[in-house]
């Protein structure tokens, strides 16, 4: 029996209490990061309002500067929406307008076409690879069930085998309980990936934030009611805050207490909204104690920019029901380790599996290394 593990650090600093979280180290430049995105025709029921697109610029705009990233479309074949490339605030922008293409008019649900696509044409860099598949069917590539069939045997038995000799992890997200869930989680499963599963088209942006989390992690500072600490360590902030229907606009409340919305004309703020979220970026931030004025979401998260961070070993998405879990943790300034007795004093760590009570994390054996009590 194996589980899905779901783990984060905090790191407190010192006396005055300041904290970041962490997730496992992020992709270095180079990394591929190709997404494939069902438009066949059963998107006209799962996602007639076509919140796709909106999850795709969710998704495009948590990228990582330097990845290598690719979007593709499938139904009976497989199409790029925009080639891969070096992500970067060009490609982005291309990307968000691209998006607009997205559609439900395919025929038929082609997986084994756009994972041979994806191999073939869309994995170049010599990082880690990550692929995430969207879809909200079973593999259906002809009026002759047997064909099809074929073609799902064939993913298990040649294709699962060819993307663990690349090192490809696949993330899937089932859309519908049409969704060919033990196909997508057994991808999942046998790559070192994730599966999600969105039970409707309104859930989907908060899915490809996990996407997003598991191929490119990162920084984030803890959001308690809806309040957050900046140190002058953070250069840039980003903070994602979900949305329900008819809520009010979001605010940002500064350290001196003036207000941010979206109609502030602040050359260090950008502000991308749209029906379920916005996505709000300040650049030099001010320090201090930061507010939201927004309905309170354990899926909102503010993420960071700093030469300071916190490194994570690698760690399996799935393990055995008593397995035990290796954790090391070490920082970085400006990439390199950090050994400094007076620094790491003032740490303490904590590790939460699964939502268990959190770990104390303890120096391990070298200098400026933490691993789990």
């Amino acid at each position: 029996m194996f589980r899905m593990l779901i783990l984060a650090v905090l790191c407190t600093f010192g006396p005055e209490g300041f904290s970041v979280r962490a997730q496992p180290a992020a992709l270095a430049g180079g990394d591929d990061i190709q997404v494939l995105i069902d438009v066949s025709g059963s998107m006209k029921q799962n996602d007639p309002d076509n919140l796709r697109i909106e999850a795709g610029r969710l998704l495009v705009e948590l990228l990582p500067e330097g990845s290598r990233t690719g979007l593709w479309l499938f139904a009976e074949k497989t199409v790029p929406l925009i080639a891969s490339d070096k992500v970067d605030a060009a490609w982005k922008q291309q990307a968000g307008k691209a998006l607009a293409n997205i559609h439900s008019r395919g025929l038929y649900t082609h997986i084994e076409d756009a994972i041979r696509t994806a191999l073939s044409q869309g994995f170049k860099g010599s990082g880690r690879k990550h692929l995430i598949l969207l879809t909200d069917g079973f593999v259906d590539i002809s009026k002759d069930i047997m064909q099809s069939a074929d073609s799902r045997e064939r993913i298990l038995s040649e294709w699962i085998p060819k993307l663990q000799q690349q090192d490809i992890q696949v993330q899937t997200v089932a859309l519908s309980d049409q969704a060919d869930k033990e196909l997508l989680e057994k991808l999942a499963f046998e790559t070192g990936g994730w599966a999600e599963v969105a039970q409707s088209a309104d859930s989907l942006q908060r899915s490809f934030l996990k996407m997003a989390q598991k191929a490119a992690p990162k920084t984030t500072l803890p959001l308690r009611n809806n309040k957050f600490d900046v140190d002058a360590g953070v250069r840039e902030f980003s903070i994602l805050v979900f949305k329900t229907a008819h809520a009010a606009p979001t605010q940002l409340v500064m350290p001196d207490g003036n207000k941010l919305a979206k109609q502030t004309m602040a050359a260090n703020v950008s502000w991308l909204e749209s029906r379920n979220y916005d996505l709000i970026t300040v650049r030099q931030p001010a320090v201090g104690e930061w507010g939201l004025l927004a309905e309170v979401d354990p899926d909102n998260q503010v993420m960071i920019v700093t030469d300071l961070k916190l490194q994570l070993s690698e760690i399996p998405n799935f393990v055995g029901e008593q397995e035990a879990v290796a954790i090391e943790a070490h920082f970085t300034d400006r990439d390199r380790l950090i050994t400094r007795a007076d620094f790491l004093g003032m740490l303490s760590l904590e590790v939460g599996l699964d939502q268990q009570a959190p770990l104390k994390m303890a120096p391990a054996g070298k200098p400026g290394f933490f691993n789990k009590a």
